[in-house]
Formats: C-alpha cells, structure tokens, sequence
C-alpha cells in the first residue's frame, strides 16, 4: 500500500509503528512503539511501501500467531482465476501448527 507513505507527504508528518500483543494468559498486552522511521517518506512510493512492509513484518515476528491472518484482502478472484487462498481446512491446520510451533519456542 503506497497510501501511508502519500499522506505523510501531504503534512510532512513522521512515520512510526505501533504494534501490540498478548502476553501470557493473563490478559496482559505489551505495546510497542518504533522509533520514527528515518527516511520515510520518501519521493518513492514502491520503496516506501517496501519499507513498511519490512517493519511491520518484524512486528509480525514477535508473536506471529496473534497476527491477523485470517484477513482475506482479495476475496473475489476474477472468473477463471486461481483462488490465491488456500481452502479453509488446510488454512486451519496450518494456523494450529503455527499456534503449536510458537509454544513450544516459549
């Protein structure tokens, strides 16, 4: 997406990352703020976007499980396209597998 990148042009504002996640099972939330994110933005807006993806990828990373996977952004394939989803019983499985591999790092 090149929209963040587009409007902290528009008032030259600073762009930074907030991420937050659970901790443990006591309903506690740890919640991060970046630093401000040194030369965005920038005149590109591909590189931006690269950019952000790459730190919200390792926001991601700490607690990978509690990402919000199940966000299907393209819903409705063109007719005669492959679906880009996998079907929802292996999407599952493979969601309990990663659930499973984050506890046993813990």
């Amino acid at each position: 997406m090149t929209v963040p990148s587009r409007m902290a042009r528009l008032n030259d504002s600073a762009m930074l990352m907030i991420h937050y996640h659970r901790v443990g099972d006591n309903e506690q939330y740890r919640l991060r703020i970046t630093p401000v994110l040194a030369g965005l933005p920038s005149d590109d807006d591909v590189a931006d976007a690269t950019r952000i993806n790459a730190e919200l990828e390792k926001l991601i990373r700490i607690a990978p499980t509690q990402y919000m996977w199940y966000h299907r952004r393209f819903k409705s394939p063109p007719p005669g396209s492959v679906a880009p989803y996998p079907d929802k019983k292996k999407w599952k499985k493979r969601a309990a597998e990663a659930a499973r591999h984050e506890q046993e790092k813990e």
